[in-house]
């Protein structure tokens, strides 16, 4: 499993891009997202656009040192049946952030299963496995393009003249008695 952090007020912003649509492409394509949202207003998911921006942990601060972590998912399917239990917790201050990279990791996995599934390939296992089913099918492709050229009749073999300088330098050699 992998975690990367897009931190957009992190990301530098250029000139020619004014709405931010190079901070987006990088935030709105993974599949989950930690947002800390202490504006007070409830976190509308489709704020961060993205073609896999399946789930975001929220992450709130209250008073009294505690913050809310909760899980929004955009397809409720995907929550219910791989994330039953990832429910809106209160935690202190210091125990936020673990739970929710922990809430974040399970969420990847279970869009990763998701995503798998829905697209009618072999459920997702783990990274090691998919890398294994991705050299297998590497490795048929080119047994396939090597079995294709060896069906192939063979260009004729004709050496450059400097092959032929020499041959013939060297059969005259042995030639010499």
């Amino acid at each position: 499993m992998q975690v990367l952090y897009h931190v957009a007020t992190a990301m530098p912003t250029s000139a020619r891009d004014p709405t931010c649509n190079e901070k987006r492409k990088y935030i709105g394509n993974d599949y989950v997202s930690i947002v800390y949202n202490d504006s007070g207003a409830d976190f509308n998911i489709h704020t961060i656009k993205g073609q896999f921006n399946l789930c975001v942990v929220v992450v709130e601060p209250l008073e009294h040192g505690l913050s809310r972590v909760l899980l929004k998912s955009k397809d409720e399917r995907l929550r219910s049946k791989f994330l039953p239990h990832a429910d809106t917790r209160v935690l202190t201050d210091a125990a936020a952030p673990l739970h929710a990279r922990q809430v974040a990791l399970h969420a990847a996995l279970a869009a990763q299963i998701s995503q798998s599934l829905r697209v009618g390939g072999a459920p997702y296992a783990s990274n090691s496995l998919e890398r294994l089913r991705l050299i297998k099918r590497l490795r048929g492709r080119l047994e396939g393009e090597r079995q294709a050229a060896a069906a192939r009749p063979p260009a004729p073999y004709h050496p450059p003249a400097s092959d032929l300088a020499l041959r013939v330098a060297i059969d005259d050699f042995n030639a010499y008695t």
